[in-house]
């Protein structure tokens, strides 16, 4: 395989009902590279609802990525984690599928504005790239979103963009990440992890040639943009009196734009040059089903018997550690040693959405958790009691 300046490939991931995002991503990136490629690994299954034939872009599924791991993570994580957890995989993949020289990673809620030529080219000279959230300091009296006390929590690196060159190096991190997010693409608030994004954190330390990308024109979203001057054309975005590359709609609510996931509401300023980026997103997102793809059923959220698995059933399988391979499929629900047989079992009415105090029970027979250590989990798992 051989790359030129126009034969770009960047690739994403993707549940079912984030499908217009990754339309919108490929829309955006052919728009300004019509010979480049781009692919998505669906973190789902088809199951009917679309053709993978009549898209822009390839699609990689979840068997394509040939490794017996996946199936435990996709049961014991839910979607969101399950699919940042893959990024390292589909990278590999694309790399030794391939054999491509270089490869860029973007979130699917992204759109690029322009040639992307500076980044391929630093990739000559540099194995991994990165970028921070942000690129100069946030005054300690701000009481505004977010704050640099919020950014040490998240990560200092956004893992929304990732540019790697194919090298030992980058093998070599793709592995130390792959195994970091095998167990512990999580948000576990008292041992300083945010699912795979803290996890870079440590990267810039561990390995060679790591290039901290700080143009501001790249990655331009809610958590950086109040403090760059934008300025807006009919041609175009400027950034810091640069055209901006990509915007990153993290959280972007097309029904009211104008407030940032019910956290953050926009300046006027920032209203002003951006709301026709805004709206021409909200349209692309539309033009290609987002209402309805929004409502299309995320594949491993159930059992096989159509059964939805409670949070509290996940994270009893992910403590369970190496012990649950003795399940087999924890998909599955045939059999008397299934998972969901050994679980109707030891909980009784789990599936039932049982109380605290049965749940409380349960947990003390199998792992003789603490009431402390129990309560945990459950904030961990967002289950209310």
């Amino acid at each position: 395989m051989v790359d030129s300046k126009n034969d770009i490939v960047i690739c994403t991931v993707a549940t079912k009902n984030y499908l217009a995002s990754a339309r919108v991503l490929a829309y955006s990136f052919l728009k300004y590279h019509p010979n480049g490629k781009i692919y998505v690994l669906l973190v789902d299954t088809v199951d009917g609802y679309f053709d993978p034939a009549q898209e822009k872009f390839e699609v990689i599924t979840i068997d394509d990525i040939k490794d017996r791991s996946i199936g435990r993570m996709l049961f014991w994580y839910k979607a969101k984690e399950a699919s940042v957890s893959m990024k390292p995989y589909l990278l590999s993949h694309l790399f030794n599928k391939y054999g491509y020289k270089k490869l860029i990673f973007f979130d699917s809620d992204i759109m690029i504005t322009a040639r992307l030529d500076d980044i391929w080219e630093l990739l000559n000279k540099n194995s991994i790239i990165m970028m921070p959230h942000n690129t100069e300091p946030i005054s300690p009296e701000t009481n505004d979103i977010p704050n640099e006390t919020g950014i040490i929590m998240l990560g200092v690196i956004n893992t929304g963009f990732i540019a790697l060159a194919n090298d030992l190096n980058a093998h070599a991190f793709l592995t130390w990440w792959r195994d970091r997010l095998f167990r512990k693409c999580i948000f576990d608030e008292e041992h300083g992890i945010y699912i795979d994004q803290k996890w870079l954190d440590l990267a810039i330390g561990y390995f060679n040639n790591v290039h901290i990308l700080r143009d501001t024109t790249y990655n331009v979203a809610w958590w950086n943009f109040d403090y760059y001057n934008i300025n807006s054309t009919a041609e175009n975005i400027t950034i810091n009196g640069k055209p901006m590359h990509f915007f990153h709609f993290s959280y972007f609510n097309p029904d009211n734009f104008s407030n940032i996931g019910n956290f953050k509401k926009l300046t006027p300023n920032i209203l002003k040059h951006l709301a026709t980026l805004f709206q021409e997103y909200r349209e692309a997102l539309l033009a290609n089903q987002y209402k309805e793809t929004r409502k299309w059923p995320y594949a491993f959220n159930y059992f096989e018997n159509g059964r939805r698995i409670p949070d509290i059933a996940r994270s009893i399988y992910w403590n369970l550690g190496d012990k649950a391979q003795l399940f087999g499929d924890p998909f599955i629900t045939r059999g008397s040693h299934s998972y969901f047989k050994w679980l109707f079992r030891s909980a009784g009415g789990l599936f039932k959405y049982c109380s605290a105090s049965l749940m409380l029970f349960m947990y003390r027979r199998i792992f003789r958790f603490s009431e402390r250590a129990f309560y945990r989990i459950l904030k961990l798992t967002k289950i209310g009691y």
